[in-house]
């Protein structure tokens, strides 16, 4: 319950900012923590909004989406910009 009720409100505060804000948000807050030892896993990777920053910034990074359409734009995304991910 606890869970639900922090989710709930998560994405209600993330949802005053735009995709832009958001992205900028965690390469100020959350992309400082990863190393280049790191390796990450992404679960819900969409079209790599988070995906290609931490693939320039850790060693391995494996992006997991479920809809194909999503992960046929987040590695158009990143072979275009040159990120080594591997997807499911």
């Amino acid at each position: 319950m606890f869970l639900r009720k922090l989710l709930k409100n998560l994405n209600r505060f993330l949802s005053w900012y735009s995709c832009k804000e958001k992205s900028a948000l965690f390469e100020k807050n959350y992309l400082p923590l990863i190393s280049r030892d790191h390796r990450v896993l992404e679960i819900g990777a969409g079209t790599g909004i988070y995906t290609i920053p931490l693939a320039r910034r850790c060693r391995e990074i494996t992006a997991i989406e479920l809809s194909r359409n999503m992960v046929t734009v987040l590695k158009n995304k990143a072979s275009g910009k040159g990120c080594p991910i591997s997807s499911s």
